[in-house]
């Protein structure tokens, strides 16, 4: 399992070195609005901000 985790990590960090942490950070933002229920997204910190 931790493996795999790191894996993931180290394909997150590619995404943000390749298309930069703003755009990244955005997406995901975009991401859980569409499939997160709010108390979800504000429990993960990813709220949009105004």
């Amino acid at each position: 399992m931790n493996c795999e985790v790191d894996k993931a990590h180290k394909k997150l960090e590619a995404l943000h070195n390749e298309l930069g942490t703003d755009n990244v950070m955005a997406w995901q933002r975009e991401h859980a609005a569409e499939v997160l229920t709010l108390a979800q997204r504000e429990h993960m910190g990813l709220m949009e901000k105004s």
